[in-house]
């Protein structure tokens, strides 16, 4: 060993051998791992990052609040650097971020806005929108196995209405002072998911939707305050990857998805029906969410709702057992007041499956209320492109504003525990644009 190497004689016609060559280099490898970068320190990033704020000449509390809240984010989300370029790039889209979300948030605080922000995940990527706003509906022009019904059964009405009375212990007449008066099934529902990265909102809408008339239907069989809802988790959640799954397989043309091109809840809940293909839905923890399309197998259903569940019940609030599973109104027909009232209607029955602009939700939303004054122009203009559920409705008194909820499917940590509120006025963000939809239980036919 001489001078950092080894000396090995040449083998044979004055060719080294591989391991040879391998003994020569390594020296010369260690060294070049010692050269890495090992990540950028928090003293150099903070220079990176006061320089920007500098350049933006704000005020040096700004600028230090800006750092502290940087480091915090970074740590948060569990974000390196390995480069100055890296940390020069994020700043740029980052600082003008977080002066958007320091802003609204005062004006938020002082009353002139209708909603707070926070920081996202992506706040540092000029894609944020894209990345965080996952769409997928495909509704437009697909061919149906059978066309829903348009308006509820004989007696569904007052059936919904004695329902939602029971459940929330209303009475007869909705009270006079609105801020008594609500509507909300989150509680029935298991925890919102992300469905990022596919194009599959319908997915989760369909699943939220059937998870709700489902467990709807078993508590009214149980005397409403029979049914547990700490089950709901473990039970009650069904698998959108099946759904994905097993609804990929149509033509393009015929309104095919993948994770790629979205899909339809209309189509979905036909699918699910007893006359559809799939004849049934599994549980989401017997086919997890992959976030990617794979091979169906409409008979693989481990544990469904057509089945009998773990504690030896079975579960008559299926969608399998009945033929004509969903009741979906034509917006077109209804005008804007007509449609609020329908929505309503279907809100006391079950949580309802809507559509929305994506663009009027900000990518960084955290709570409040989004108006139609939140979003541009041309977003109203735009078509609906994201599957939701309509899970309730209210009022907030210290904004002076009713309001929808809505159920999204981009994760917890956006919005509301993964809820947006709109104000509940004429077409917000589209919702007329499409037509509602419901399952309906059983007992009805």
């Amino acid at each position: 060993f001489e001078g950092g190497r080894y000396a090995v004689a040449p083998a044979r016609g004055g060719q080294m051998p591989h391991s040879t060559w391998v003994l020569l280099a390594l020296p010369q490898f260690v060294s070049s791992l010692a050269a890495l970068p090992r990540g950028i320190g928090d003293e150099q990033i903070n220079a990176a990052l006061l320089t920007s704020c500098r350049n933006e000449t704000f005020t040096a509390e700004r600028c230090d609040a800006a750092t502290a809240e940087f480091k915090k984010w970074r740590e948060d989300f569990a974000i390196e650097y390995t480069t100055m370029g890296e940390v020069d790039d994020a700043v740029q889209v980052w600082f003008p971020r977080f002066n958007e979300v320091v802003e609204n948030n005062a004006a938020f605080a002082e009353g002139s806005v209708t909603y707070s922000l926070r920081l996202t995940q992506y706040a540092n990527r000029p894609d944020e929108d894209e990345l965080i706003k996952r769409t997928g509906l495909r509704e437009a022009d697909m061919p149906l196995e059978w066309e829903p019904q348009r308006e509820f059964p004989p007696n569904n009405a007052a059936d919904a209405r004695d329902r939602e009375r029971k459940l929330r212990k209303l009475s007869a007449t909705p009270p006079a002072d609105r801020e008594a008066s609500s509507a909300d099934w989150r509680p029935w529902l298991s925890q919102v998911e992300n469905q990022a990265p596919c194009q599959s909102c319908w997915a989760f809408t369909t699943s939220a939707v059937v998870e709700g008339a489902f467990h709807l239907a078993e508590a009214k069989k149980n005397g409403m305050d029979g049914y547990p809802l700490d089950s709901l988790t473990e039970y009650g959640s069904l698998s959108e990857q099946q759904l994905m799954d097993c609804n990929a397989g149509w033509e393009e043309s015929d309104g095919g998805t993948t994770c790629a091109l979205g899909g339809s809840v209309v189509k979905a809940l036909a699918s699910i029906s007893k006359k559809g293909k799939m004849g049934g839905v599994s549980l989401r923890v017997d086919q997890p969410y992959l976030r990617k399309n794979g091979e169906c197998d409409p008979s693989d259903k481990k544990r469904t709702l057509s089945c009998t569940l773990p504690n030896g019940r079975k579960a008559d609030g299926c969608l399998s057992k009945i033929s004509n599973p969903y009741l979906c109104p034509r917006a077109s027909s209804l005008t804007p007041s007509a449609y609020t009232d329908k929505l309503m209607e279907m809100l006391e029955y079950a949580p309802v499956a809507i559509a929305l602009y994506s663009c009027a939700l900000p990518a960084g939303y955290a709570s409040g209320i989004v108006t139609k004054s939140s979003y541009s122009q041309s977003c109203a203009n735009s078509r609906v492109d994201l599957a939701v559920t309509l899970v309730g409705w209210g009022y907030d008194a210290d904004l002076d504003l009713d309001y929808w909820t809505i159920r999204n499917s981009w994760g917890q940590q956006w919005g509301e525990s993964g809820h947006v509120r709109l104000e509940r006025t004429e077409d917000i963000a589209g919702i007329q644009q499409n037509d509602p939809c419901i399952p309906l239980g059983p007992q009805e036919y």
